[in-house]
């Protein structure tokens, strides 16, 4: 026994190891770095059961002489560069059919191409595991294939297979996975499928099988897995299709051209995990029945002709549905909101139909890349990011970041508004109306020129009150552009504002808090305009954060 599988092994085997070592009976070297040709000399280890060579790099065809091999079991060559494309080169399949005790042959992910012999029918009836898959084999499969009557498992995928399924594969009464999926097969599926009871896999998609789906199929109670998308199926979804108790992973039926209404039997299928019926012709409203697969975690309808509505109690018992595509149908109605309350949804198509109403902001929705809804013109509401009209009468509070966004420049827009208003008002009274003595004027008469000259000594400095900039851009609050007459009201309290205006940016706007220090009438100055300004900051000082600022 020779086992050295899973290292890093490389070079080439010994052309001569079965003469070196001619009692071997086990010999695997699966996932190394081998090279060069598998040598015939294992041909001359009589007691060989097991030969595991998968995953190297083994090049060459495989040599006919392993038919020598009369206890030969396990025959694993998978995943290498192994060729095969003349008669003359596959005759090692030829050869071993008189390895009548073998059980197993890997040959998938090889370089092989051509046909498959015929003799693939003459392998020992003991034969499990058949696998020629990712190869580039083309022709038929071999009509006789129903005489392996042992095989378990038939893995023919990934090829260039044509003609049609042979009707013989009904005998194999023991096949549990049969895998023909992405070939170019044509013709209808076999009715003689439906013998296979104990079959949990069958997957037949990406051919171009034509007819109707035979309901023989409902006959396979362990079917779990069923596939036969991408093909040219027509005719309706038989009912007895839903009603294989076994069936609990996949059943696609998608890309192919079947029609009529969904059957409410679907239903039945409470513990399937993927259901996808898409891009057929299927028409007629959704079966609430759906919402009995309790364990639905895929479902996909898109690309059909359904109608109707989507009725709430259609997602009842769909708890843990995480994607759902119904996009591209006729579904019209209210939009249905209580998807927003499936905590483990992360993808919504609904896309192309005409739902409509109010799209909820809860749940799925809040992540704009998982739900598509182009194409509902009547649909309206939902986060920002989905760019939906909002709806009639819709608050703009029911996106909270889309209200601050609005409040903000709403606020500010209607506040200058107000003050535009108002200054207008005043301004325009001011043009209109001749001049009226406030309480103030009327307790305080006006002093001409010559009686406040007398009062303050000819204007002496002593009895000024603030100073006029010389440079003539600002002056005393005390004096107006006539010389003569004194502030109003209004001017006063205007004043009184721009100095406290000033002094708040002075304390809390500016970088550091600047405290002027020496406040007083004379250091208020006015402009052209009538603006007052705070001057003099000889005596002003920095105030630390932890000064007052009062």
């Amino acid at each position: 026994m020779l086992e050295l599988s899973y290292n890093s092994i490389s070079g080439s085997l010994r052309t001569d190891i079965g003469d070196l070592l001619p009692e071997l009976y086990f010999l695997s070297m699966f996932s190394n770095e081998l090279v060069g040709e598998i040598p015939a000399s294992l041909a001359n280890a009589s007691a060989m059961q097991t030969i595991n060579l998968g995953e190297n790099n083994l090049v060459s065809v495989v040599p006919a002489d392993l038919g020598a091999l009369r206890e030969l079991a396990h025959l694993g060559l998978s995943v290498n560069m192994l060729q095969a494309a003349t008669p003359s080169e596959w005759q090692f399949l030829d050869a071993l059919t008189n390895c009548s005790k073998l059980q197993v042959l890997h040959m998938y992910h090889n370089d092989l191409s051509g046909e498959l012999p015929a003799s693939v029918a003459n392998l020992s009836t003991e034969l499990l595991w058949l696998d020629f898959a990712y190869n580039r084999i083309s022709g038929t499969i071999p009509s006789g294939i129903g005489s392996v009557a042992g095989l378990t498992t038939l893995r023919l995928e990934a090829n260039n297979f044509t003609g049609v399924i042979p009707e013989s594969v009904g005998l194999l009464t023991d096949m549990c996975q049969m895998l023909l999926y992405e070939n170019r097969l044509t013709g209808t599926i076999p009715s003689s499928l439906g013998n296979l009871a104990k079959m949990t896999h069958l997957e037949l998609s990406q051919n171009e099988l034509v007819g109707e789906l035979p309901p023989s199929l409902a006959s396979c109670g362990s079917l779990a897995y069923l596939s036969v998308g991408g093909n040219r199926l027509t005719g309706t979804i038989p009912a007895q299709v839903f009603t294989i108790s076994a069936m609990s992973n996949i059943l696609n039926l998608s890309n192919n051209f079947l029609s009529s209404e969904l059957p409410m039997e679907v239903g039945h299928r409470r513990n399937i995990p993927i259901l996808d019926l898409s891009n057929n012709r299927l028409t007629g409203a959704i079966p609430a029945t759906i919402g009995l697969c309790q364990m639905l975690q895929g479902l996909y309808l898109d690309g059909n002709l359904l109608s109707g509505g989507v009725p709430p109690s259609l997602f009842g018992d769909l708890k843990g549905l995480e994607e759902l595509d119904m996009s591209r149908n006729n579904l019209s109605g209210e939009f249905p909101r209580v998807l927003q309350d499936m905590r483990y949804l992360r993808l919504l198509n609904l896309s192309f139909n005409r739902l409509a109403g109010e799209v909820p902001v809860k749940g799925v929705f809040a992540n704009a890349t998982a739900v598509h809804l182009t194409g509902n013109d009547d649909l309206c509401g939902g986060i920002g990011e989905l760019h939906l009209p909002p709806c009639a009468g819709q608050a703009a509070a029911t996106d909270p970041s889309l209200a601050v966004k609005l409040a903000v420049p709403i606020v500010c827009i209607a506040f200058a508004a107000v003050v535009v208003c108002v200054s207008l008002l005043a301004w325009r009274r001011k043009k209109a109306s001749p001049k009226v003595a406030t309480p103030m004027e009327e307790q305080h008469p006006k002093v001409s020129y010559a009686e406040l000259s007398t009062a303050t000594n000819r204007f002496s400095p002593s009895n000024l009150i603030g100073e006029a900039w010389r440079g003539g851009c600002t002056r005393s609050p005390a004096r107006t552009r006539g010389g003569g007459s004194t502030l109003t009201l209004l001017q006063r309290l205007n004043a009184a504002v721009d100095v406290a205006s000033a002094l708040d940016y002075l304390h809390n706007d500016c970088e550091v808090p600047i405290a002027h220090c020496d406040l007083k009438l004379s250091n208020v100055l006015l402009d052209g305009d009538m603006v007052a300004r705070v001057g003099d900051f000889g005596l002003a000082r920095f105030l630390d954060s932890a000064e007052p600022r009062g």
